[in-house]
């Protein structure tokens, strides 16, 4: 079974369970993998991997939404944004800790010959493969640097 379809029956789940909040932050993000497949020249049909970039954009929208409504004094609308977030966290694989992250990093370096700064892109680039969606761009390019 896809994510799609997971995502789909548990839509399906929690519509008869009357639980609205999963009910919601699954119907979102739906709607967010639907618009993405339309989006291009073409539609297209994603793959589990594609499916997981967009619940990674969907958790860090709400992540982003949450600080804005906390620094706003909207503190309940912050909460439920960091509820729907949790939700859609559930979908994604287990992140990396951060000695995870370092050793995969060490070992995507030892696969370059002597590796400098202007390789930075190169070695992004494999991590970000290797990881697999477990660690933010972010992280990943704060390890790589410690690690030049």
């Amino acid at each position: 079974m896809s994510l799609k379809d997971t995502l789909r029956s548990d839509v399906t789940t929690a519509l008869k369970a009357r639980d609205e909040l999963v009910t919601t932050s699954l119907r979102s993000v739906i709607s967010a993998v639907q618009t993405a497949e339309k989006s291009g020249k073409t539609a297209v049909e994603f793959d589990d991997a594609a499916v997981l970039q967009v619940i990674q954009k969907q958790v860090k929208q709400r992540r982003e939404s949450s600080q804005k409504y906390t620094d706003g004094g909207q503190h309940e609308r912050a909460a439920r944004e960091l509820a729907e977030a949790a939700v859609l966290e559930s979908y994604l694989p287990t992140p990396l800790d951060d000695q995870e992250l370092n050793a995969l990093v060490a070992s995507v370096l030892d696969g370059f010959d002597s590796p400098t700064q202007s390789d930075f892109g190169s070695i992004m680039k494999a991590v970000k493969e290797v990881a697999d969606g477990r660690a933010d761009g972010g992280r990943i390019s704060k390890a790589v640097k410690a690690a030049l």
